[in-house]
């Protein structure tokens, strides 16, 4: 196919205007920010089809470097990457905490948790810059951008499961495995995005729920989104409270929302209670 046409677009300010665009300012201004925060910093990138990207790093070693070749070797059966030490870098920049509360009242966060997170009723928020994105478990994952009231939405895939079915089908390496030790994570398919301007397909993204410990039994939920082939998206949660879900799911990786409330209701009855003051 023949090359579009490409323009130069020179910008100036109005008469005493601001030099640069608030917005701009504003990225750069995190930026500087990120860069105070143990070596990380963040720029942004348009395509030639005026996709604006968000690029958040941090400086690494050879080690690091090591890793990152290891990963990108594609697949041709596979077009989902494994996890790689870019994706760790993505979510140190894009962690949400939520501290664990004490006794039986830490139980029972975590279970209203997860409770309205796999019904549906609470979706995660996550990112920093100009993009955002959010997951609305078993309906949809979107990528957005908001300026005062207006907001730009992209989605990125919807929750089909005869299609994660297939899709597990065509990747048996994405299955829940038979030792719950060796995995510690589920992934499931969103698929049916909005239409991709480069691929002319659908947008598609594998959303994995990973098991995350924490040194200091903290229940933060850390949240990164990655684009390893043009269109098609990896979305990571990963919390503690996930480190025991392989053992909730069904043959297909799915998870049990009644067998897991069974399990925190289990927990509480077992949870000396406290004494009164």
């Amino acid at each position: 196919p023949s090359e579009s046409n490409r323009y130069s677009i020179n910008c100036f300010p109005k008469e005493n205007a601001h030099q640069k665009p608030r917005n701009l300012k504003k990225l750069e201004d995190e930026r500087q920010l990120s860069l105070k925060k143990g070596g990380r910093a963040q720029f942004t990138m348009t395509s030639a089809d005026g996709t604006t990207f968000i690029i958040a790093y941090q400086y690494g070693n050879d080690e690091d470097l090591d890793d990152l070749t290891e990963t990108t070797t594609h697949d041709s059966t596979n077009k989902i990457t494994q996890p790689s030490s870019s994706e760790q870098t993505e979510i140190n920049n894009n962690q949400n905490v939520r501290q664990e509360p004490m006794g039986n009242l830490g139980i029972d966060v975590d279970r209203d948790f997860l409770e309205n997170f796999f019904s549906g009723r609470e979706c995660l928020p996550g990112g920093t810059g100009w993009w955002k994105y959010e997951i609305c478990y078993g309906k949809h994952v979107i990528q957005f951008h908001e300026e005062g009231q207006h907001r730009i939405s992209i989605l990125l895939g919807t929750w089909n499961r005869e299609k994660h079915i297939e899709w597990l089908n065509k990747n048996p390496k994405k299955k829940p495995s038979g030792n719950a030790k060796d995995r510690q994570f589920v992934s499931l398919y969103y698929t049916d995005g909005d239409i991709c301007d480069v691929t002319k397909t659908r947008r598609v993204v594998e959303v994995k729920l990973r098991c995350q410990k924490k040194m200091d039994k903290s229940h933060a939920t850390s949240m990164y989104l990655v684009e390893p082939e043009t269109c098609s998206y990896v979305l990571g949660v990963e919390s503690s409270l996930f480190c025991n879900l392989i053992d909730y799911t069904d043959e297909y990786g799915i998870p049990d929302n009644e067998k897991l409330m069974k399990r925190f209701q289990q927990q509480h009855q077992q949870q000396p209670q406290q004494p009164e003051q």
